[in-house]
């Protein structure tokens, strides 16, 4: 890819880690646009121009970690939300893409349920 930095989000849905970049989510959102209207779709958290905004001069400042940190927790809450409100339109859980994108998840076990505990986003 483009070697830059990127998030992964680490997401417990339902019985499920589901861990994927924002752009994957970006791509799911996008294939679903072209079977359903976007009203019928829940918006997808919108991304800051950068979530390493804070580096300045290659220093980060404790505040612009804790506001970074801060960031990326909220755009994984809204993902999580995201998950929630299309599992409830019935048509969009059956669509192919969607199972495709759920195909990485992992059924959740006492081992990986502490490890995702210990990291609220990856």
């Amino acid at each position: 890819k483009s070697g830059r930095p990127f998030k992964k989000y680490c997401i417990v849905f339902r019985d499920f880690v589901v861990q994927h970049r924002y752009s994957d989510f970006a791509r799911l959102h996008n294939h679903l646009k072209k079977f359903f209207s976007q009203e019928e779709l829940p918006a997808l958290p919108k991304t800051k121009a950068s979530l390493f905004s804070g580096f300045t001069g290659g220093a980060m400042t404790a505040a612009s970690l804790r506001r970074d940190g801060f960031e990326v927790e909220e755009r994984r809450r809204g993902l999580e939300a995201y998950l929630r409100q299309l599992f409830a339109i019935d048509d969009a859980r059956r669509c192919v893409c969607v199972k495709e994108f759920f195909a990485a998840r992992r059924r959740l076990t006492t081992e990986s349920m502490e490890s995702t505990r210990s990291s609220t986003a990856l």
